[in-house]
């Protein structure tokens, strides 16, 4: 219930698009990607479900794992 107030939803329109675009750029990958997935965690139900796949879909090449 908390999630959906309506500033706390103005709040992550804000942050998740930032962190998102941060994503994008080698130098602050570490930090932005947690945060965006955070944001997307704590963000309405329906923010959430808009922007979770599109994240994953961009960032596949990024998380798979290496093997040595």
């Amino acid at each position: 219930a908390e999630v959906n107030h309506p500033q706390w939803a103005k709040a992550i329109e804000i942050i998740y698009p930032k962190a998102r675009d941060m994503v994008n750029k080698p130098r602050y990958w570490s930090t932005a990607f947690p945060l965006a997935v955070v944001s997307l965690c704590v963000a309405p139900r329906e923010y959430f479900l808009r922007h979770w796949m599109p994240l994953v879909e961009s960032m596949l090449s990024k998380l798979k794992v290496r093997c040595p």
